[in-house]
């Protein structure tokens, strides 16, 4: 239904994947598409699809296996950033770490986990710009996939997991939300100034 209301309600096309939970879904410029990877069965976890708004066509299967409750994903430029954990059976997931990215026509290998050990599942993925993303969870990073490289910024006050995160323009990243790395919910907020290279607390709730 258009946002007016002045046509009505139409079908669309049902998803195509052997269970209806993607693992990570986002929208690519390059090819006017919806695109979505993944599912909560292991035979489904690297089949990968395009929706252009009228039908739903594969895309090349994915090289690895993201989690299908934690595959936290950005388009940056013309390349979509899949990561996370690694699915490693229907409806179960491992803490290796997964990443790759889509070219528009092909899978690549993605960035490598950069806190070390094992990885600090449902972290975040932001995009900072075009070619910069930050990860927040077991620390914060900033990749930068022009030259493929991580690099760590200035401190959280709170590392954290299954948290939010979000772009705010040209304000930051806000993060907030989820569990503290040693135990308990985290009611705090916090703010990511690219261009200081710091985080500034809010609503710091315990």
């Amino acid at each position: 239904m258009s946002l007016d209301g002045s046509t009505p309600n139409c079908q669309l096309a049902s998803f195509p994947g052997l269970s209806p939970y993607p693992s990570a879904v986002s929208y690519m410029d390059s090819l006017a598409s919806v695109v979505a990877c993944g599912g909560s069965s292991l035979a489904d976890s690297t089949k990968c699809w395009a929706y252009d708004g009228l039908s739903w066509t594969s895309l090349p299967d994915s090289t690895q296996s993201p989690c299908f409750v934690d595959a936290p994903n950005v388009v940056m430029g013309d390349r979509w950033l899949v990561a996370g954990s690694q699915q490693n059976g229907d409806n179960r997931c491992s803490v290796d770490w997964t990443s790759e990215l889509f070219t528009g026509t092909e899978w690549v290998s993605g960035p490598i986990y950069p806190a070390g050990g094992d990885y600090l599942q449902n972290s975040c993925l932001a995009q900072v710009n075009s070619t910069h993303t930050l990860l927040t969870g077991a620390g914060s990073w900033l990749y930068n996939l022009e030259s493929d490289t991580w690099t760590a910024t200035g401190p959280l006050d709170h590392d954290r997991y299954g948290h939010g995160c979000a772009t705010l323009a040209d304000q930051g990243v806000l993060v907030a939300g989820g569990f503290k790395t040693h135990g308990g919910v985290d009611y705090s907020v916090e703010l990511y100034d690219a261009v200081t290279d710091t985080w500034s607390l809010s609503f710091p709730r315990a």
